[in-house]
């Protein structure tokens, strides 16, 4: 572009820049290797070789934590390597979450998080992607190494104070209506009375009006920020699958078109930990999982498999300050992993908290996440007369995007008695419930990749059930040389055999035939679609059921059965 056209573009009113920056989202200009185990890999600082090493894992670059030290700013974080923990107190760190109000909830309320450091390779290593704003340092991986910039070795550098327009990028227009957020950073390389013309930390250049940035030294640029960014959105219906997740999560699944959505349990509520929340993301998981084109909505929990959670619970809802501590820690770590969204999933939960206090939870949660763009789901029983008593299903359905009634819950325990896990009256008549509460497009169908096994006496008492996963349930099945028989009215196979134990078994199986049945109700009443409990615990045929129906548009009366 030149001068004279520059003058011209900008005479005219309302004009801004459009900048793209590693510096609020990062991105890669190759993907880390997706391999369980440590690869080592190169350094590079300002586009020189160090003799520093640093390893990708599952999709994360991991650096040496004397490496972090040496080239990015650490001020205020604290590694404790006794702990396995880099801690840092969200109140006293420059931080932007998406607007003045988010950002100052967040920092008053989060107090003191961490990151996980990791030990291996005889020394201490921390993820990259989740630590390199804090410690300001832009960084690439490509050609097989990592390259690091940081951002006290960049002069001059501007940083966006307003929303704004698009001008002009390499010389050509690209519109009007592309939105700049506040607080992304670019370098200048010459300026005349009224522009800058800059560079991105990826070497694009750009022209910008002098009247919407400022300029800073590197040691002055936040922290961290993140922008606020549109919520998901979904051409087909949704099939979504919770993912336990340890200390350390399994490596990401491939694409799959039967999967659009994966929910790792990654947050858990300390136990009498005041509000804290215990930290177990990994941001390689994330960034493979969007490398496949695959959401990522982090699940959160109360701990509930822990004694003593189901009091605790109540003490943090009833509790604003916690409530607000836990709600912002979940806030800033999703922000942190680059996730796309919160799934919650309390249960075990003192009844008499419900309807009042994790309502008020899930409202200033869902305030928040709509600020951020993070989409909010929430797991909860199904919605029953019973539990209608309880959850106070129309006013979260007003503020989160999704419920997802845990539908497989139908037979469960002896004291409730054998049967299927779900059948068609249970989840039909309780779904529909749901639909009239909350309207069909927020509904996602909890269904099971898992089944119970019922062992009987010889007088046909239960004497035990125990939950089996679809993988398990069909090797019980095949070694034991029954063939099981359909029933229509249950929509499922019913194996009944004897175990290697001479105890009679009873089996209402999932299977593909099963889900197909399932998903014919999902498109007949309308709603959003299904979530999966739990990944891995199926086979893989069973998420080609979701994407034959979901994306192919096959009769979901038409998947074959296994047997």
């Amino acid at each position: 572009m030149r001068g004279k056209e520059i003058t011209k573009v900008f005479s005219i009113a309302f004009l801004f820049a459009v900048l793209v920056i590693l510096a609020s989202v990062v991105c890669f200009a190759d993907t880390p290797p997706a391999y369980n185990d440590e690869v080592r890999i190169d350094v590079y600082v300002n586009g020189s070789k160090t003799s520093d090493v640093a390893y990708t894992i599952k999709g994360n670059i991991y650096l040496n934590l004397n490496t972090i030290r040496q080239y990015g700013d650490t001020t205020g974080i604290s590694f404790d390597t006794s702990d396995n923990k880099a801690y840092f107190n969200s109140s006293e760190m420059d931080m932007f979450f998406g607007d003045a109000e988010t950002t100052d909830f967040i920092k008053n309320n989060a107090g003191r998080v961490y990151l996980p450091i990791k030990y291996f390779k005889s020394a201490y290593h921390i993820s990259l992607g989740s630590i390199s704003q804090l410690c300001k340092i832009h960084y690439e991986f490509k050609n097989g190494a990592v390259y690091l910039y940081p951002y006290k070795d960049l002069a001059r550098i501007l940083v966006s104070t307003s929303g704004a327009a698009a001008v002009s990028m390499n010389g050509r227009s690209i519109g009007s209506n592309t939105s700049m957020p506040y607080g992304n950073k670019v370098t200048i390389i010459s300026e005349t009375a009224s522009l800058y013309k800059v560079k991105d930390l990826e070497g694009r250049e750009y022209y910008v009006s002098k009247a919407d940035f400022e300029q800073h030294s590197g040691a002055t640029v936040k922290r961290y920020v993140q922008n606020n960014r549109a919520k998901d959105t979904f051409s087909t219906k949704i099939n979504l699958a919770w993912l336990m997740a340890g200390a350390r999560t399994e490596l990401a699944p491939e694409a799959n078109e039967g999967l659009d959505v994966l929910s790792p349990v990654w947050m858990r509520l300390e136990l009498n930990g005041g509000g804290t929340v215990r930290n177990n993301c990994e941001y390689g998981f994330v960034e493979l999982c969007h490398s496949y084109g695959t959401k990522v909505w982090i699940c959160v929990n109360n701990n509930f498999d822990t004694s003593g959670s189901s009091a605790y619970t109540s003490t943090v809802l009833k509790n604003t300050s916690l409530r607000n501590k836990a709600i912002a820690q979940y806030l800033l770590y999703a922000c942190l992993y680059d996730a796309d969204g919160i799934n919650v999933d309390f249960e075990a939960m003192e009844k008499s908290v419900i309807k009042q206090y994790y309502t008020a939870f899930i409202q200033e949660l869902a305030r928040h996440c709509s600020k951020l763009g993070l989409t909010i789901s929430v797991a909860t029983p199904v919605a029953n007369s019973y539990w209608r008593n309880y959850y106070d299903f129309a006013a979260m359905g007003s503020v989160v995007d999704y419920i997802c009634p845990m539908a497989y819950e139908e037979h469960y325990s002896k004291a409730v008695g054998a049967g299927s896990t779900m059948s068609p009256p249970w989840y039909t008549s309780t779904t529909n419930d749901l639909i009239n509460i909350v309207g069909p497009g927020k509904v996602l169908l909890g269904v099971p990749f898992f089944t119970q096994e019922w062992m009987f006496d010889g007088a046909g008492n239960i004497t035990d059930v125990t939950a089996v996963t679809i993988k398990k349930s069909f090797t019980d099945i095949e070694a034991s040389g029954t063939v099981p028989v359909w029933s229509e009215e249950e929509g499922q196979y019913i194996a009944n055999y004897t175990n290697a134990s001479g105890q009679a078994v009873k089996m209402w199986v999932e299977d593909p035939r099963s889900m197909g049945f399932k998903l014919n109700y999902v498109n007949q009443s309308g709603i959003a679609g299904t979530a999966c409990w739990a990944y891995g615990q199926n086979t893989p045929e069973m998420l080609d059921v979701f994407a034959q129906v979901y994306k192919l548009g096959a009769d979901p009366l038409s998947i074959p059965g296994k047997w």
